[in-house]
């Protein structure tokens, strides 16, 4: 048992509870606002909740925890503001956004000084809005560079991969055919570039929930942690420090296989290294993986008592009681067995024991909601962490206020990056208490749908002082703070208690080669002084330096020390940005060239032979320029020049990207096109193909079943508004790349995993392929059935349990797929569940199993109809009236899947996503009379 009482007060209007418990429970409300349900109906073709998230941060830069709530369709996102005394305020929309969404996240991805804003969003686009200051947000997917698509994306994080002061995104794709997960690296410029198969981190096509940027091996560089759904096993991606990352997920046994959703990571056993709680359904229960310093991880949740077995979603480490270890809260969906989110105590710094006491058994007093993401910030700033819950359907929001009454001191920190990102995620702060050790990780979008608080809380007992604090930022420098008081915030500036000023000039690096140089002068101490570079240089100037990032520790004669920063840029890779302007009647074009990087003076040399860096008196058409600087480095530009009276012209390509056997013509749109083509022939034939067709909108069309390392000719062709169409354009060219060297073979499986009615299979990306695809069949059918997968994996649906399968390969290399492969491999599907061994009805389970079952009956005399029934992708249910009526589907477990309004005759039901096997649906009517019938997905 813990040392003193722990007291919760539940702000959660307009209900105020008071009670007595082991760690009690009791208080008076606190005001927040209007009981908002943040999950609205309806949902898009009746698809689960599954929650909308939250996040802590302040968003309005007065020093107060404001809170953000994503929502459902046809809601706004709600604001509220901190009003500093203990109240909340709802406040008008910062954004104007509708749409299903799942996550918000507050960033300051451009370094300006005040938060931006990324939305994801269930079917619809995600979102990022630029902060302009004054309230005002700016929509900048697009000019952004991140894509404007409909994906299935649940959870995203921000986190600086490649340690260069920016924020990086990634994003997670809940789709097992479509969308694989986005990593999107920041420019500097307002721009990503989406660098996801570069980085190796696209994970596929898997169920991914959440991802979390955590250094696991304190290298100094953030690896990303996935949970995936279902048969897909969790991934961890290590941070190889090159742009690259490495799958671990198998040597590092972090790649459990659950149906995993959450991915928080924090220190429980104070040894140092970050560990990580993943949440499950009642098969298998919750997975604490404990940290063991080596790059591999122990699954300790049994021992530790942390499993749960029910159906939980967002969980937290923070520390309850400020005694110096972190506890959990997680959150749980609420179905027929009464379940309650629930809280971990742990007793690590009271035992030295990897355990976990309930102090509530069945979770918080009167925290029943149907609850899913959670967030922890302490939002009267009176040291003790609180928990935020939005939760769905008819439950309101709760915020829990920590009371707890114990002599217990604390201390917070804020961090500001002036040369890793000025958010300082990803830093990593230790601090010295007492005799003890803690550390804590800075994170943007670590939980399940959540942000937790900015500032960083360490509960450090009854130490009287904490005698060191040491911040590790992801540039590399370290301040060290000594001998703080308790029970204070303190913020830390990046570079800030190092005492000697460093400057350091620096020569870049041009296009021949690693010719850099980066020259330290102290500003202060006392010399000599010694100097140590990260390129292992050890004078005050170091040479031959790449492009990147280096530091230098300067060291006076008293044993003082500064941090200077180098960043050397290849300034030999010139951008060339041209501004146009069109021509009229054929004539007055202009284009307007400036040049990025390089070393002047520049000369230009235009395709028209002009030697100017601007060019004028244009006729529509192509305009290319080389830029040659000082060094003799090299940059090119292309432009399209178009005519605003002109009826019709051909496209005009800016950009071509090829691979060994595609070729993506880029160009900027002309304002009257309708579609445009290309027609294409390897250099030299008579003969041309024709390409596909690329709508009025769009900005690039893929010509694929090229020939590797051929040089093509092709010429565009455009229809305008109404029936004109252009003329083909003059001829422009391009080569295919070469092969990287591997086979063109069928593909072979390295990971195979099925369930009763579905299986994964995985195999080695290709990068020479343009497609894969698996031909399956259950052993002794004569009827083969197939699929394509664009991804290295491929999931197969609607099996039949109990049943053995063989399947074979093929990959598509170019326009020619090869043969099926000689080799056959086999998978066995499972058992069906009991409850869905009999179609016609539930199993005969046991006694307890069949009286949650009973309470779904059919009524005698049902108030809707069902139809088809049996059903494989959508049901009908027709209402007897068009009033208000309230449909609850459940499993044959009695759990409920879907919660639906409709005040309409009708509702289709969307069935793609539940596996096969009988549930119920319920309607309760505008008269509050329920009525019940079951159906069967086959």
């Amino acid at each position: 048992m813990k040392n003193g009482i722990l007291l919760f007060l539940m702000a959660f209007l307009p209900i105020a509870l008071s009670a007595q418990f082991p760690y009690a429970l009791k208080g008076t409300t606190a005001t927040f606002g209007a009981p908002d349900t943040v999950s609205g109906y309806p949902f898009p073709q009746g698809f689960p909740q599954w929650g909308t998230g939250v996040s802590c941060i302040d968003f309005n830069n007065d020093g107060l925890e404001d809170l953000t709530f994503a929502t459902g369709t046809n809601q706004e996102l709600y604001f509220y503001t901190n009003n500093g005394d203990g109240t909340f305020t709802k406040i008008a929309p910062l954004v104007s956004n509708t749409h299903h969404t799942k996550m918000v996240l507050w960033a300051d991805y451009d370094n300006d000084g005040d938060k931006d804003l990324f939305v994801t969003a269930f079917q619809r686009p995600n979102t990022l809005y630029r902060n302009d200051g004054g309230g005002v947000f700016t929509d900048v997917t697009a000019m952004a560079g991140i894509p404007v698509r409909n994906d299935w994306t649940w959870g995203a994080t921000w986190g600086d991969y490649n340690n260069d002061g920016l924020l990086d995104l990634y994003v997670c794709n809940r789709h097992n055919a479509v969308n694989s997960n986005y990593l999107y690296r920041n420019n500097g410029n307002g721009t990503f570039t989406d660098v996801t198969r570069k980085a190796g981190v696209s994970d596929g096509t898997q169920l991914t929930f959440q991802a979390n940027f955590v250094d696991i091996n304190n290298d100094g560089w953030l690896d990303l942690y996935l949970a995936n759904d279902r048969l897909y096993g969790n991934t961890l991606f290590r941070n190889n420090g090159d742009g690259t990352f490495t799958d671990i997920s198998t040597s590092s046994a972090a790649g459990i296989t659950i149906d995993a959703m959450n991915t928080a990571a924090g220190d429980f056993n104070n040894d140092g290294f970050f560990d990580l709680y993943v949440t499950n359904t009642p098969n298998g229960g919750n997975v604490l993986l404990r940290n063991n310093g080596d790059e591999t991880f122990s699954d300790i949740s049994a021992s530790a008592g942390v499993q749960g077995f029910n159906f939980f979603w967002a969980g937290n480490f923070f520390d309850i009681e400020n005694d110096g270890d972190e506890d959990l809260y997680v959150s749980c969906m609420k179905d027929f067995t009464g379940s309650q989110n629930k809280v971990y105590v742990n007793q690590f710094v009271e035992t030295g024991m990897e355990v976990f006491t309930e102090p509530y058994v069945n979770g918080l007093p009167g925290d029943t909601a149907q609850s899913y993401a959670n967030a922890i910030f302490d939002f009267n700033d009176d040291g003790k962490l609180d928990i935020i819950v939005p939760n769905n359907g008819s439950d309101t929001i709760h915020l829990w206020e920590n009371i707890v009454s114990n002599s217990n001191n604390w201390v917070k920190f804020t961090v500001e990056g002036t040369v890793s990102n000025r958010d300082g995620y990803g830093t990593r702060v230790e601090i010295w208490a007492g005799g003890k050790h803690y550390v804590r990780g800075h994170y943007c979008g670590d939980a399940y749908l959540n942000q937790n608080s900015e500032k960083i809380h360490f509960g450090i007992g009854t130490a009287s002082m904490v005698d060191s604090v040491a911040i590790h930022w992801l540039s590399g420098i370290t301040d060290v703070l000594t001998d703080l008081s308790p029970n204070q915030t303190y913020n830390v500036v990046e570079n800030s208690t190092n005492p000697i000023p460093v400057n350091v000039n620096v020569v870049h690096a041009d296009c021949h080669g690693s010719d850099g140089e980066a020259t330290a002068t102290p500003g202060g101490g006392v010399g000599p002084y010694t100097y140590e570079w990260t390129s292992g240089d050890m004078t005050a100037t170091a040479t031959s330096l790449a492009e990147g990032n280096y530091l230098v520790t300067v060291t006076d004669s008293n044993g003082d020390r500064g941090i200077g920063f180098a960043s050397i840029n290849n300034i030999g890779v010139i951008t060339c940005d041209i501004a146009v302007t069109m021509s009229t009647n054929g004539v007055g074009g202009a284009a307007d060239l400036t040049v990025t990087g390089g070393k002047a003076p520049f000369t230009y040399s235009w395709s028209n032979s002009a030697t100017t860096e601007d060019i004028s008196g244009l006729a529509p058409g192509a305009y290319e320029v080389v830029v040659v600087d000082d060094n003799l480095c090299e940059g090119r530009g292309i432009v399209g020049v178009y005519d605003n009276v002109a009826p019709c012209m051909p496209i005009i390509p800016t950009e071509t990207v090829v691979t060994a056997y595609t070729a993506t013509l880029k160009w900027d749109v002309p304002p009257t096109a309708d579609a445009s083509r290309a027609r294409y022939r390897e250099v030299g034939s008579p003969t041309w193909l024709i390409s596909p067709a690329a709508r009025d909108t769009d900005s690039e069309l893929t010509i694929e079943g090229l020939t590797p390392d051929t040089e093509y000719e092709y010429q565009t062709k455009t229809r305008c508004d109404g029936p004109v169409i252009s003329g083909f354009s003059a001829s422009y060219f391009f080569r295919t790349a070469q092969l990287s060297g591997l086979p063109c073979d069928s593909w072979i499986p390295h990971t195979i995993a099925s369930d009763h009615d579905s299986a994964v299979i995985e195999w080695t990306d290709n990068q020479d392929a343009d497609r894969y695809r698996i031909r399956y069949r259950i052993i002794g059918d004569p009827i083969w059935k197939e699929q394509v997968a664009l991804w290295a994996m491929v999931t197969l649906g609607n099996l039949t349990p109990s049943s053995m399968y063989e399947f074979q390969s093929a990959t598509l290399c170019g326009a020619t797929w090869t043969e099926w492969s000689v080799t056959t491999w086999n998978f066995t599907t499972t058992m069906a569940p009991p409850a869905m061994a009999q179609a016609g009805g539930p199993a005969e389970t046991d006694r307890e199993d069949r009286s949650a079952l009973e309470q779904l009956e059919e009524s005698a005399e049902a108030s809707f109809k069902l139809f088809p029934n049996p059903a494989r992708e959508s049901i009908t249910i027709e209402f007897a009236g068009s009033d208000n009526n309230a449909v609850t589907v459940r499993n044959a477990n009695g759990q409920v899947i879907r919660l639906i309004n409709s005040t309409l005759g009708s509702y289709s039901l969307d069935l793609s996503e539940l596996p096969t096997g009988m549930y119920f649906v319920t309607v309760v009517d505008a008269n509050g009379m329920p009525s019940t019938q079951r159906f069967i997905k086959n």
